[in-house]
């Protein structure tokens, strides 16, 4: 987990104007986030007690969880090969156990 962490960036999505905010810095505390504020109105001692990522002209959108997983792929560099041939049945089996394993991991 993350800690205490700032990450600043060129524009941050904002779910409550439907917009985009300029030039501000997401702060995640504990695992959550803390705040949204504007860059100039971050503390000038927030690097000794949070990790900054300075993450510049990007586009930060805070919460969102990249979902797009294929579960039924095993962690091989051939991952496509392996699994073409397989039934269905055996990709669900697989998919099922990838599942089980990250819900067990936290």
């Amino acid at each position: 987990m993350l800690g205490k962490a700032v990450f600043t960036a060129a524009r941050v999505a904002d779910a409550q104007t439907n917009g985009w905010l300029a030039d501000h810095a997401v702060i995640v505390e504990d695992g959550r986030i803390a705040a949204v504020v504007a860059r100039h109105q971050l503390p000038t001692d927030i690097a000794g007690t949070h990790t900054v990522y300075a993450l510049g002209e990007v586009a930060l959108l805070p919460g969102l969880i990249e979902t797009h997983v294929h579960l039924h792929f095993p962690a091989h560099p051939d991952y496509k090969e392996i699994s073409r041939p397989e039934p269905v049945e055996r990709l669900c089996i697989r998919a099922a156990t990838h599942v089980r394993t990250l819900l067990l991991s936290g």
